[in-house]
């Protein structure tokens, strides 16, 4: 198949068509010369270590059941990454199914185990693997499914998916968009692929200020571009009563009077700075104490381990039968954490302490819970700048600092107004799904009305 072949019937957009058509062969030349090695990479992941042996012929364009059951011309297509791109998705998904004259939906994800949260949270909704961004591997695909209008969530741009829909006649969005540092260094890379990609996208549904300029800088077009906020704030939750929090308390085998430090989503290396924390902190507040959720459950003997050699009790989670005495509970059950927040005076979050770049602080400060976090924040930056402004987040730049705000916190002398604050800047930030909802169907019926 020659790479310059249409099979749709539209053409692409016509602006700059030299400089458009020159990335893309330049793009689509450097995959094919470097399809050898990828395809050994690809064939060890799936025969090798089997990390995308699940529906591996589905990913090279092979037509799988889901995709049979989409009516062409007639959907909205999203796709997400993983687990985290998922929920962003779900919620985006359930405020445009309320939208009128919402179209089907289906959605793609990268990871196996995104497809696993996807089937969880949307169990109706027909769910398939991105393609890999091959021409013959996308252009099959997009033939099949041919949506109104192409949705990627947060960092996803694929040149020849993008450019594949928009030959078709889709619209294409970026929707909850943000630009990382390493976005924007490969964009200085790889400028004209980048304009190229950039070009083709309709809308950009971006989450911050920051994020609007950077894409624009990279080479969007600016008429394009809109903030909507971070969906991320959409998906925090509501916080839980106080039956269900006692509820919660009793299950998990503690006193609800007792004060409690919950350090959610640790890593390897970041058990110790918080167990040292717990240390200095239990000296002023007697009776403290904690809950670690380990952000790979099958640490949780591990875990266990290192709280006896700080000499502590340990118990896990899922061997709680009733009241113990444990001092340390190693949390080592799915979807239990972002609930236990509520019975917290403070809440550590993980990968901060390490180069993860952090995890959720939303889920302690949805539960009205002030959280605290290391100096690793990149991931996090924005809702973290906020949390920070609001006043219920701190973050600590040492051990030594961890330790010191964990001490003041735990006490829970300013629970009730910190908790105030917290829900505040859930509520007050609100509603970026719903936007991003809107801006997708505004394109789709573009695109419907334009066939």
């Amino acid at each position: 198949m020659r790479i310059e072949e249409d099979l749709c019937e539209k053409p692409p957009h016509p602006e700059n068509p030299d400089s458009r058509r020159s990335a893309f062969l330049a793009y689509n030349a450097a995959l094919t010369a470097l399809s050898p090695a990828l395809l050994a990479w690809y064939g060890y992941r799936v025969f090798g270590n089997g990390k995308s042996r699940e529906g591996w012929l589905e990913r090279l364009g092979w037509p799988s059941k889901a995709q049979r059951e989409i009516v062409p011309r007639d959907n909205v297509w999203l796709h997400a990454v993983s687990v985290g791109e998922v929920t962003v998705a779900a919620s985006i998904l359930r405020e445009y199914a309320a939208l009128s004259g919402a179209y089907s939906t289906e959605l793609t994800t990268t990871t196996s185990t995104g497809r696993v949260m996807a089937h969880k949270l949307l169990p109706h909704l027909p769910v398939f693997y991105l393609p890999v961004d091959m021409l013959p591997a996308v252009r099959s695909v997009m033939k099949r499914v041919q949506p109104l209008c192409l949705a990627l969530c947060e960092k996803e741009l694929w040149p020849n998916l993008i450019n594949e829909a928009r030959r078709c006649g889709a619209a294409v969005a970026v929707v909850n968009g943000q630009v990382s540092d390493s976005t924007v260094e490969k964009a200085r890379r790889f400028g004209s692929i980048y304009r190229w990609a950039l070009g083709n996208v309709d809308r950009f549904v971006m989450q911050y200020e920051v994020d609007a300029q950077r894409i624009v800088e990279m080479g969007a077009p600016e008429e394009r571009v809109a903030v909507a906020g971070n969906t991320k704030f959409d998906e925090a939750g509501e916080p839980l009563t106080p039956d269900e929090a006692l509820e919660l308390s009793r299950a998990c085998g503690v006193d609800p009077a007792d004060a409690l430090v919950v350090a959610g989503s640790t890593n390897p290396g970041e058990e110790g700075v918080v167990l040292r924390a717990f240390q200095a902190a239990r000296k002023r507040t007697a009776g403290l104490r904690l809950v670690i959720a380990p952000r790979q459950i099958e640490r949780a003997d591990e875990v266990v381990e290192e709280c006896r050699g700080y000499g502590y009790s340990a118990i896990r989670r899922s061997a709680v039968t009733g009241g113990h005495t444990a001092d340390v509970i190693v949390l080592d059950t799915f979807g239990e954490l972002a609930r236990i927040y509520r019975l917290a005076n403070v809440a550590f979050v993980g990968g901060t302490f390490i180069d993860k770049g952090g995890h959720n602080i939303l889920q302690p400060l949805a539960q009205g819970v002030p959280v605290t976090f290391g100096p690793y924040d990149y991931k996090i930056r924005d809702i973290a700048a906020r949390a920070l402004e609001a006043g219920v987040a701190y973050q600590a730049q040492t051990p030594e600092d961890l330790a010191k705000l964990i001490t003041e916190l735990a006490t829970g002398e300013r629970r009730q107004s910190l908790y105030d604050k917290a829900l505040a800047l859930i509520q007050s930030n609100q509603g970026a799904s719903k936007r991003c909802a809107e801006e997708i169907q505004k394109l789709a019926e573009r695109a419907k009305g334009s066939m």
